[in-house]
């Protein structure tokens, strides 16, 4: 009798100790990292963006049993390849795709991915006027900077929306917005480095401007972490014939980017 339950306890024992090691061995979640460990991928956020023009994004596979399948919903809009423990991400065109890696055991890992051009969304803080005449009286700059910065082209609080729809982000579509509410302008930009300084084109409808894209005049650097630039405007020869001794006339619009993304 006393080998019967000596058996018994040393059974129960036996199967209570391998159920321990069984959950110890439990599997880590799927998690993905960049080839650089510099680079934090979120997998909190589970999104990523890529431009058309990307190169082939290769991302490591972490966790799980090892034994990894990989599924794409969208394969028109982007080529997910799986390769042992890392896979790649081609763009195709543009589009949003589910990317979901799964192993064996029942493990994983979805994040979404979208193919888009670059945009860049630039806020004017503030709008300038520079007068030049050797010849204009006080009275006749301070009135003629007046009406250059009711006149300019776009007041503080209106913005300018880029997307950016090649390689080289120099061309591409513009949403202009005038003021801070209202209705937005519509139109093609380009741009170019000419003399040291950016050049942009931009074409609506209507008009074409040009604009001078350098970095903000009076930069203070404990004034916002944003970065700062200006767009420059040469508006001599619309004020010209109505002030015979202006010699040069600028409106410049500053800008703060409020992102820059795709």
């Amino acid at each position: 009798m006393k080998k019967y339950i000596f058996n018994f306890i040393f059974i129960s024992v036996l199967i209570s100790f391998c159920s321990s090691c069984s959950d110890d061995d439990k599997y880590n979640p799927i998690m993905i990292s960049y080839l650089d460990k510099s680079i934090v991928f979120d997998n909190n956020t589970t999104k990523l963006s890529l431009s058309p023009f990307s190169d082939i994004l290769t991302l490591e596979i972490n966790g799980g049993d090892g034994s990894y399948s990989i599924n794409n919903t969208n394969k028109e809009a982007i080529n997910a390849t799986l390769n042992g423990n890392s896979f790649t991400l081609e763009p195709v065109t543009l589009g949003d795709a589910e990317i979901t890696i799964s192993d064996n055991s029942g493990n994983s890992c979805k994040f979404s991915v979208r193919v888009a051009y670059q945009s860049t969304i630039y806020e004017v803080f503030v709008t300038e006027a520079i007068v030049e005449g050797d010849n204009l009286t006080i009275v006749d700059k301070k009135k003629f900077e007046e009406e250059i910065l009711k006149n300019i082209s776009v007041q503080a609080k209106g913005k300018y929306e880029l997307i950016h729809c090649n390689c080289n982000n120099n061309i591409g579509c513009i949403k202009i917005y005038p003021a801070q509410t209202g209705e937005s302008i519509e139109g093609e930009f380009q741009y170019e480095t000419k003399e040291n300084a950016g050049l942009y084109t931009i074409k609506t409808k209507d008009k074409t401007y040009s604009y001078h894209f350098t970095t903000f005049g009076k930069l203070d650097a404990k004034s916002t972490p944003a970065p700062l630039f200006q767009f420059t405007e040469d508006v001599t020869d619309k004020y010209k014939q109505a002030y015979p001794a202006l010699e040069k006339a600028y409106a410049i619009q500053g800008l703060r980017t409020l992102n820059n993304h795709w």
